[in-house]
């Protein structure tokens, strides 16, 4: 994309030489909110920096068509493009974009699968008009309560997770968004069931079109894609699906191995206590590793991991 308007969006007092880019926004940093500290590494809540580096970043966008991309990711190619006008029709349900904005699988959770976490649309990549990647943008902050949310609530009874936000940064930014236009019962991120699957799956299907990363044409540096990760998210396959129940009933879709394969680790998942422990073992040694190397210190921080690793707790 050799003739693309590239606008840098970040913190005031950034340092931004050397850097590549055709206008720079600078905003005041709103800060995080610290969750927590594990093995030496603290956890903050970003979300309120990540809507305002967005949303002020899109003011200064000029052209009909634009990207929202991490930078901390690369382009490996422009596959996205192909996808971009195969999907011509909608429902007329839950319907608030001018076209479809596309983004990836990654951190899409499937909540029929192992993640039961509905209204959760990847916010790694956003392509698609600017006028409805801004509508997607366009949201308040998130007021401070909702990141330690179940430090002062009760969890749900039947979950075992320890997070305490009261939802993940996707389903805040996608739930801000919808419920500009109309009302939707989720009261926390577990929250799915009978009375909200419909709604999720129409307001993804006819607002999104998910594709995975290769077919999006992106890598990310940061750090890699655990195994329950991999199983939870939705796939492209799944997605058209979707398409074919609420928007064309006449499209034709070809079996993926990939869902058959997501299904079948899932349902061992479930079934094998033993199994679900061994993944997560690995999935976050397999991301602290990943993260320690594609960072700029990297032998400092994988000398540090290491150390931390054999720390007595």
């Amino acid at each position: 994309m050799p003739k693309a308007e590239v606008i840098l969006s970040t913190w005031e007092n950034s340092n931004v030489e050397g850097l590549s880019f055709d206008k720079v926004v600078f905003s005041k940093d709103p800060g995080g909110v610290l969750l927590g500290e594990y093995k030496g590494k603290k956890y903050y809540d970003n979300m309120n920096r990540q809507i305002v580096s967005t949303r002020e970043g899109l003011v200064h966008a000029t052209r009909p068509f634009c990207i929202k991309f991490r930078t901390d990711m690369i382009f490996t190619s422009t596959r996205f493009l192909r996808y971009y006008d195969r999907y011509p029709k909608k429902s007329s349900l839950m319907n608030f974009f001018e076209r479809r904005i596309i983004t990836c699988d990654s951190f899409t959770p499937n909540p029929e699968r192992l993640v039961p976490k509905p209204f959760s649309p990847s916010d790694w990549f956003h392509f698609g008009l600017t006028s409805d990647v801004r509508k997607l943008w366009d949201i308040p902050l998130e007021p401070k309560e909702y990141s330690t949310w179940f430090c002062h609530h009760p969890h749900p009874p039947d979950v075992k997770e320890k997070d305490i936000m009261r939802y993940r940064a996707e389903q805040y930014i996608w739930l801000s968004c919808l419920r500009k236009y109309t009302d939707i019962p989720c009261e926390h991120q577990w929250d799915y069931g009978e009375h909200n699957r419909e709604l999720h799956e129409l307001s993804l299907v006819n607002n999104f079109i998910v594709l995975s990363r290769e077919q999006v044409g992106i890598k990310f540096m940061k750090y890699g894609i655990g195994i329950r990760g991999w199983v939870a998210f939705y796939t492209h396959y799944e997605w058209q699906e979707l398409y074919k129940k609420y928007c064309d009933p006449e499209f034709s879709i070809t079996p993926d191995f990939e869902t058959r394969a997501k299904n079948f680790l899932a349902a061992q998942i479930r079934k094998r206590k033993w199994l679900d422990k061994m993944i997560a073992f690995f999935d976050y040694r397999y991301n602290r590793i990943t993260e320690a190397w594609n960072s700029e210190q990297r032998w400092k921080n994988l000398e540090l991991l290491f150390r931390n690793a054999f720390k007595k707790s």
